[in-house]
């Protein structure tokens, strides 16, 4: 059994629910607290044991290139200047210059799907990683991505991140059918609460055999001209096996302002530098509430 090398990181979209700073900033450029959010997403990878990213952008987005470039005037600057503690958080960033960017033309959006055909011929026929670029995961012991890659090792076939919803939040995912305890019959696209045939929701990582690149390639595009990759994926799943992976971890849904601001609080709170205060001022804002 081949492992899984390669991971692929949706990033193309304009980020429309947060405007208007994403009229300048990509979503996925955003800080969770002093790194941006796909900052983050690569280094589940990494840990995850991943060795090929690839990252789905378009050509608009030149920070989110830049960020993956040396800085090579940055870093004199701060060797002149002495700066010894940012050169290193610098240095420490030297392995992303490895992680491939591939762009699409602004005006070429297309959807998801548009976007993952055009790189299928890297993938070499093999399983892969698909994550979204602005869902962010945090955990305790095992990277979200690596207990995916787990469970495909051992079932050697397709797997979907899942977790419960709340029932206000069941038309945002798309949300499980199961045939029978884990594994999955179909993915319902963001029902209505009394359509919905479960509360698990795939929440932005999935494990990929091959076969996917071929429903894709049959994917028609939707009312909006849009190809959608969860259709893509919901069409894999009704002819070859899936697993649902309930993962241990927390999700965030930065690509909206509330759980941006989760996330933000939560990873600030796991930080030495940044805990005590932020707690104390929080304490402070209950107190003046109450």
């Amino acid at each position: 059994m081949k492992k899984i090398r390669k991971a692929v990181i949706l990033a193309g979209g304009f980020g429309t629910r947060f405007l208007p700073i994403t009229k300048a900033i990509p979503k996925e450029m955003l800080p969770i607290v002093d790194r941006p959010v796909i900052d983050y997403i690569v280094d589940e990878c990494l840990l995850s044991g991943i060795e090929e990213i690839i990252i789905i952008s378009n050509n608009k987005k030149i920070s989110l290139k830049n960020y993956f470039q040396d800085n090579y005037t940055l870093k004199k600057h701060l060797e002149n200047n002495d700066k010894e503690q940012d050169l290193d958080i610098l240095n420490s960033l030297d392995h992303l210059k490895e992680i491939k960017i591939y762009e699409e033309n602004i005006n070429d959006l297309k959807g998801d799907g548009y976007a993952l055909k055009r790189i299928s011929k890297f993938m070499n026929n093999e399983a892969f990683a698909l994550l979204y670029g602005d869902d962010l995961m945090a955990w305790d012991h095992t990277p979200v991505l690596k207990q995916l890659i787990d469970l495909y090792n051992e079932y050697e076939t397709n797997i979907i991140g899942v977790q419960k919803v709340q029932d206000k939040d069941i038309h945002k995912y798309g949300i499980i059918e199961y045939e029978k305890e884990s594994v999955i019959k179909n993915i319902i696209e963001k029902p209505n609460i009394e359509d919905a045939p479960s509360h698990d929701a795939g929440l932005g990582r999935y494990i990929l055999r091959s076969n996917f690149f071929s429903e894709l390639a049959k994917l028609q595009p939707n009312n909006k001209g849009q190809y959608q990759a969860v259709e893509a994926i919901a069409s894999l799943i009704r002819k070859e096996k899936a697993i649902a992976c309930c993962f241990d971890g927390t999700y965030y849904d930065t690509g909206s302002k509330i759980g941006y601001l989760k996330a933000n609080v939560d990873f600030a709170l796991k930080r030495d530098d940044l805990k005590d205060d932020l707690m104390n001022h929080l304490n402070n804002i209950t107190k003046k509430s109450s």
